[in-house]
């Protein structure tokens, strides 16, 4: 344990230690009295003359920096990279069609001979197929309901689990609105294929879970923004309440620091699950897992 030489609290490790004495106000005022200098944390911008207390604030502010020329050459480098690269897929696409355009010309006519057998088959009964389509499910959720649950029901406790939370909201009230069933079938687990019918009946095949996961995107994009911002909010006014403590009390510091280091702690964990949730439709690997995971139980 590391135990502070001023107001005698302790702390697990020394970096906590030294961000105690730089930042808690009663311990401050001690040193004060016993004439030691305290050097006040200040994080500068590489870029202007601001400076900040926290690394969340400096990193936050350099990426909207005025003065960031770099982080704009930087995007621009990356952009016509991106650029570059979709016009050779283009290449690449046009070539393999121009191979596909002559496989068809050879499918064409080899289709003239087999005229008679594709005939044969369509007059074969299809009960197969019709017994498994009418197996799949039906999933009647729309984007106006799930918005709706999500604005009632995606709580700052499910944000603060990412793609984990959204899975859960998701399948919950899905669930909850088919009879405690999830309304879709893995029709092809090796490549995670959802399978289920729409409002129409229709059929849907969905790699990925693709369709599914922008409906959730979608829904939840609001909650993710207003919980975002709440945390940061919620930080911001306790910090003008710990500026105006200086009562000198040893009870009232310690709860105090430990409360910043509690709020550090979720700061950081808003950060990760924003960045999760607002990817999303991007990167769904995590959420798509425990989709299927639930549907194959």
């Amino acid at each position: 344990m590391n135990r502070c030489g001023y107001c005698d609290n302790t702390f697990s490790s020394s970096s906590a230690l030294i961000s105690h004495q730089k930042r808690a106000n009663y311990c401050i005022e001690i040193q004060k009295k016993l004439n030691v200098i305290v050097e006040p944390i200040k994080i500068s911008c590489q870029f202007c003359d601001k400076y900040f207390t926290r690394l969340n604030d400096k990193t936050r502010h350099e990426a909207v920096c005025k003065n960031n020329k770099d982080s704009l050459h930087q995007i621009i480098k990356e952009k016509d990279a991106e650029i570059n690269r979709l016009r050779n897929e283009i290449s690449i696409l046009n070539t393999k069609l121009e191979g596909e355009i002559k496989r068809c010309e050879i499918f064409e006519k080899l289709h003239t001979k087999a005229e008679d057998c594709v005939e044969k088959i369509a007059l074969q009964p299809k009960n197969t197929t019709t017994t498994n389509t009418i197996n799949i499910p039906q999933f009647n959720t729309t984007l106006e309901q799930l918005t709706q649950a999500a604005a009632d029901n995606f709580d700052e406790t499910l944000f603060l689990q990412g793609q984990i939370g959204a899975a859960k909201f998701f399948l919950d009230f899905v669930k909850n609105s088919h009879n405690g069933e999830v309304p879709w079938i893995v029709s092809d687990k090796s490549r995670e294929v959802l399978k289920y019918k729409d409002d129409s009946k229709d059929v849907i095949i969905d790699p990925k879970a693709k369709r599914i996961t922008q409906m959730v995107s979608d829904a939840i994009k609001n909650r993710n923004q207003e919980h975002y911002d709440n945390i940061y909010k919620f930080k911001d006014n306790g910090s003008d309440d710990d500026n105006g403590s200086d009562d000198g009390s040893d009870d009232n510091g310690s709860e105090d620091d430990d409360k910043t280091s509690s709020d550090d702690i979720k700061e950081q964990r808003a950060d990760k699950c924003y960045v999760e949730i607002k990817r999303l439709t991007k990167d769904n690997n995590v959420f798509r897992k425990k989709i299927i995971e639930e549907t194959l139980k």
